[in-house]
């Protein structure tokens, strides 16, 4: 998040006065969820939030709602994790709107698209075994395709097979339940996403105009 340039566009978005002076007892216990959700979740690591183990925010705030006023069997307010659920709502929304989502091409009739995962969804550590940290912007276009598109997602390796058990690992903490599948093989999909890609259109217009 950045906040405008211009003072007087700033001015229209006062964070400690129009948000912390009003609230400040629902933003206290809205911390806590997050200190206590840490503990229960990413027990021993620093404090943050691990988005994809949980995505259902709308009927989480449904069922918090429903609950409100009682506490949770952790001893949290129902109402601070309907709030807690809300913002995280408010958050991946805004995010995912300056997120542009190419469509894939129509008439293939498939509904899987894949995604190369070094360079494109992990910083690039090949050759070596250990796979690099999330680059956000590749796993924010995987969620869109994912939730907002409705497509299934591929990984898409030139990794050995023998990385297949790092790569689930490393799936499983960052983007958990997710991609259903990892191929080495090129597979059938709608759409491809890899950092070293070029499209047969592009290479050929770069040919023609003399820009290759």
């Amino acid at each position: 998040m950045s906040l405008p340039a211009d003072s007087k566009d700033r001015k229209r978005i006062p964070l400690t006065t129009g948000v912390l002076d009003y609230f400040p007892d629902a933003v206290a216990e809205i911390a806590r969820v997050s200190f206590i959700g840490n503990e229960q979740h990413n027990p021993g690591e620093p404090l943050h939030w691990a988005r994809e183990k949980s995505t259902d925010h709308a009927d989480c705030i449904s069922r918090h709602l429903l609950e409100r006023g009682t506490l949770d069997k952790d001893g949290m307010r129902h109402s601070a994790k309907m709030a807690w659920r809300a913002l995280a709502l408010l958050q991946v929304e805004i995010e995912r709107a300056v997120v542009s989502v190419p469509l894939p091409k129509e008439g293939s009739g498939l509904r899987n698209v894949s995604f190369d995962l070094d360079g494109t969804l992990a910083e690039p550590t090949w050759p070596s075994p250990q796979i690099g940290e999330p680059i956000k912007a590749g796993v924010d276009l995987l969620l869109a395709y994912r939730y907002d598109l409705n497509y299934e997602v591929i990984v898409f390796t030139s990794r050995p097979a023998s990385h297949r058990e790092a790569i689930r690992a490393w799936l499983d903490k960052h983007i958990p339940g997710v991609v259903y599948d990892i191929v080495t093989d090129k597979p059938r999909a709608a759409a491809y996403v890899d950092d070293r890609a070029i499209t047969f259109p592009e290479a050929i217009e770069k040919v023609a105009d003399g820009s290759r």
